[in-house]
């Protein structure tokens, strides 16, 4: 049997469903339709930069051996995952080069000739 938890969310998810496929806030620039109003201003701000009046704010990666430089992110949760995705490989090759060094102090990590004395 049903209960009224049940029924609640089943229209919760009902609801969840039908926001996503009721496209009512349409691009005036091009033809992509949008549920929320914020997800067609994140569209305008990341698709139509030349067409809008208020230029965005660039973010430019802070990382002097970045793999990228010069690109410019628009949207913050890009920039900012591609900062995470740089520090990852700069601490990556830094680990490589000590392992290959003999410089890696890390317990189980030394290299084979400093094992031998």
């Amino acid at each position: 049997m049903l209960t009224f938890s049940d029924l609640y969310e089943a229209y919760l998810d009902r609801q969840h469903h039908h926001r996503k496929h009721n496209l009512r806030h349409t691009c005036p620039l091009c033809d992509s339709a949008f549920a929320l109003r914020a997800d067609l201003e994140r569209h305008k701000a990341s698709k139509h930069t030349n067409d809008l009046e208020h230029k965005p704010k660039v973010f430019l990666c802070p990382n002097i051996d970045c793999a990228r430089p010069g690109k410019e992110f628009i949207r913050k949760d890009n920039f900012k995952r591609h900062v995470k995705r740089c520090a990852e490989a700069k601490g990556k090759a830094e680990g490589k080069s000590k392992a290959q060094q003999g410089g890696d102090t890390r317990p189980g990590r030394e290299s084979c000739c400093s094992r031998r004395t």
